[in-house]
Parts: C-alpha cells; structure tokens; sequence
C-alpha cells in the first residue's frame, strides 16, 4: 500500500510548540455561491477532555470586566483561529490538500471551500452526506446517503461535481467514510442501521477503488459487505493497513438476546482477507455488559490505534491498541470514562506522543504520550458548547476542526 498522507487523515480522542512559518499562499477555490461573512464568532471556548480532570481551560475570567471596546480576536492563546460559518451548516467532514486549500462537507448535503478568507458554497448534494476525502485539489471523494459524488476538473476553481452512477453494491446504503492512499487505492464504506425494529438488522456496503488496465474503478468488497456490519468509518496507515468499524446486531448466549455489539476489522498490505479485531471488554465485574456497543470514531497514530466508545451497558470508555512490531500484532486495553467525560469523536495527530481528541459540547484535548492536557480554544469568556466531529491535519500547526456551526483553524499564522 502507498504511504501517501497518512498525516492528514480524519475521524477520536486527541500540539507541541508551535513551528514559527507564514501561512502558506492559499489555491482558489472561488466559484459561484460566495457565503456572506457573518463577523467574529462568541461562542468560542473548551471543555474537559476525556479522565483529565483540570479546570476550564485559562481563557478570560467571565467576572473580568471588559479593558477595551475593540472586537474579540479570532485567534486564542494557543493558536486556534475561528472562521465564520453560516448558521445551520452542520459540519461533519473536513479535508485538505496541505498547502492551504481545505474542504468541508455539511450533513445537509454542502460542500464548502476555504480560501483564506471566507467558506464558499460550491456544491449541493441535495442528500444527506457524511464525508469528503482527496488525493488532490482536483480529485475529491464525496459520500452521501445514495453513494459516492466525484468533484474533478483542470483546477480547484472549476470542479465539476458528478454523481457515481455507477458505483457497485447496495445503492441504498449510504457512503458514510473515505479513505485512501491516492487516487488509484480509495476505500469507502457505508451501513444501514436498523437496531430498533424486530428482529433488528442492518446492512452494509464496501467499496474500493483500485488501478486497472481500463484506468481506475470501483469494485465491490462483497465478503466484507456479506458481514451485515453497518459500517461507520474506514481509516488506515502504512505500517498498519487498512482498518473497518461499524456495528451489528448479535446474538450474546450469555445474555439470551441480540444486542448491538461494535465491531473492528484490519486489512493488511496487500492482503486479499479481513481480519476481526476483537477489543477488549470492560473489567469482569464492573458493567453489566462490557462488550463495545458502540464506535463513534477512530484512527491509527504511528503503530498506535485509537478508539472511544459505548459500551452495551452505556458506559463510555476508551481502546487503545498499541503494536510493538511494524504493525503486525496490537496489544489492546481499555480505559473507562467518567459519566462527566466528553466521548470523542475524531483522532487526528502526528505521532504517538501527538495525538488530538474532538468531540461532544467543544472537546478539544492533546495526548503528549502520558496525559491529556485540554486546548485553550476561547477568545472570550464563553466557551464552545457545540458538538465537534472531525479533525483533519498537514502538520502539529496546521489543523482544522468542524462541527456544528463552527470551523477551527490551528495556525501560527495569527489569522485563519
């Protein structure tokens, strides 16, 4: 498998000293559709991270009074600069090309670009969408709920955006997760969860795009679509393949009654199999059912693999597995959260000692190999109570971060 851009994947828990450069020169983007700058946003802040059980971040004291009648600055202590996204934009993916072009897709079916200075609306899928991923600025990878979009063309500016008619398996499962090493060795994945009704059930699409003597096409990965698991996000690595997780519903003898249990496969390098990756439960004794129910995130950092999820007992808790071996064999334990924890839900780092956590009500939290430290994001006193959920990097200090209503710059640029 090619190592391209292992560093800028996504989707779950998760910068050291900021590297002094310039922002890079930004790629157009500019197309019909130009969103309307709406001014400086106010509700910018941070909560705590998973375990780590430290105050507010150090932002401004609420019971500060105000020094100066200047507008609040964009950007916080810690390099974390704040664009203006226009209300209702529920932003669930986030891509970039690493020099200065990033896109980002809404659950309401938009596709946004920045440019440096604003988000502009260059597509509408007319669908639900879930993710966006690229080998380049001119080859980018949309999932919807029916299947797969292309945006393609000469340059950034004129991209044309085609529906995958095409596309093989369910056509009625969506594409929830993209994932690649370039653009001939593209993974998608997708599920459709049906875990209330009786008997519960789901369904499951896998796709992968590879290089053939026709030039590059989607084919159908039917052994691992013949799983029944609702697949909810691919990821990957060089050292350590490709990896799957979703959930499906399963029959537990030890509990007489089928419950929705998560489920974590890996593929490795040009391997033709899948194979099951069992996490670890919860300590025997400690829930009433340790097993994971659900995954709501995940990545692989160097030889490390983060997950964070629920259990079937609704306790919430934190797998991490850790290769000693290029990759080859993981060894896994799990953490347990608090019922005051944030679930994450998207990783995203450099390396093992690198990581950052996004997530529920403005978690935004750094790994450094031994604890979590929580981001100062605020330039206020308010701080951020909307959901985060995704992550996307070129390096420590050029990262971005989207979820509802909101789109987070890490820069030393001073400005987004």
């Amino acid at each position: 498998m090619k190592a391209q851009q292992q560093s800028r994947a996504i989707l779950v828990a998760t910068v050291p000293v900021l590297v002094a450069a310039g922002f890079a020169t930004l790629a157009s983007c500019s197309a019909d559709g130009e969103l309307a700058t709406l001014g400086p946003m106010n509700d910018d802040g941070s909560v705590l991270p998973p375990g780590d059980g430290a105050p507010v971040d150090g932002g401004p004291d609420p019971a500060e009074p105000d020094v100066t009648d200047a507008a609040p600055p964009l950007c916080s202590v810690e390099g974390f600069c704040h664009t203006m996204v226009p209300k209702g934009e529920d932003l669930v993916s986030v891509w970039g090309d690493g020099e200065g072009l990033v896109w980002a897709v809404s659950y309401s079916g938009d596709v946004l670009c920045w440019d440096g200075t604003f988000w502009k609306l260059r597509h509408h899928t007319g669908v639900l969408t879930y993710a966006i991923w690229g080998s380049s600025a001119t080859d980018l990878w949309i999932g919807t709920e029916t299947g797969l979009v292309h945006a393609h063309g000469a340059r950034p500016d004129v991209l044309v955006f085609d529906p995958v008619i095409d596309a093989p398996g369910d056509p009625t499962v969506a594409i929830k997760s993209i994932w690649g090493t370039g653009p001939d060795d593209i993974w998608a994945v997708g599920g459709a969860e049906h875990l209330d009704a009786v008997p519960a059930f789901t369904k499951s699409r896998v796709l992968h795009r590879t290089k053939t003597a026709a030039g590059a096409a989607w084919t159908s990965d039917n052994g691992l679509a013949s799983t029944n698991i609702a697949f909810r996000s691919v990821w990957g690595s060089a050292t350590t393949g490709v990896w799957v997780q979703g959930v499906r519903p399963d029959d537990i003898p030890e509990l007489s009654f089928v419950t929705p249990v998560a489920h974590v496969l890996r593929r490795v390098d040009d391997a033709s199999t899948w194979t099951s990756v069992p996490l670890p439960p919860a300590p025997q004794g400690t829930v009433a059912f340790p097993l994971a129910s659900h995954v709501f995130g995940a990545n692989t950092i160097g030889d490390t693999v983060w997950l964070a999820g629920i259990l079937g007992s609704q306790d919430r808790g934190v797998w991490q597995g850790t290769s000693n071996d290029a990759g080859t064999t993981f060894t896994w334990a799990f953490t347990p959260m608090t019922s005051w924890d944030r679930l994450a839900f998207a990783y995203w780092g450099t390396a093992p000692d690198d990581l950052w956590a996004v997530g529920e009500t403005g978690l935004v939290s750094h790994w450094d190999g031994s604890a979590w430290k929580i981001a100062i994001l605020r330039t206020e006193s308010v701080p951020i109570t909307k959901p985060l959920r995704a992550v996307w990097g070129a390096d420590s200090s050029d990262f971005w971060i989207v979820g509802r209503e909101i789109a987070i710059h890490r820069t030393a640029a001073g400005k987004p």
